[in-house]
């Protein structure tokens, strides 16, 4: 069975495992993700203020317009 898979890995007291001389970048990519959530929330947000007094059938007629428009040009 070792033949096939090769020297089997010895024990070391002394290994400090890969925590050697790292450092700290999740911190730095956690921050620019919420900030990535925090953007999309406020897209989220204003699209919803800015059609809130509108109702769906203006949306629906205004987004049928603009399709009609650029199709017959």
């Amino acid at each position: 069975m070792g033949k096939d898979y090769g020297e089997p890995i010895r024990y070391d007291p002394d290994f400090n495992g890969p925590v050697h001389n790292r450092s700290c970048t999740d911190i730095l990519w956690l921050i620019v993700f919420i900030l990535f959530l925090g953007a999309w929330g406020y897209v989220g947000y204003y699209t919803w203020r800015s059609f809130w007094h509108r109702s769906i059938q203006e949306v629906a007629a205004v987004a049928s317009t603009q399709v009609w428009r650029t199709r017959n040009i």
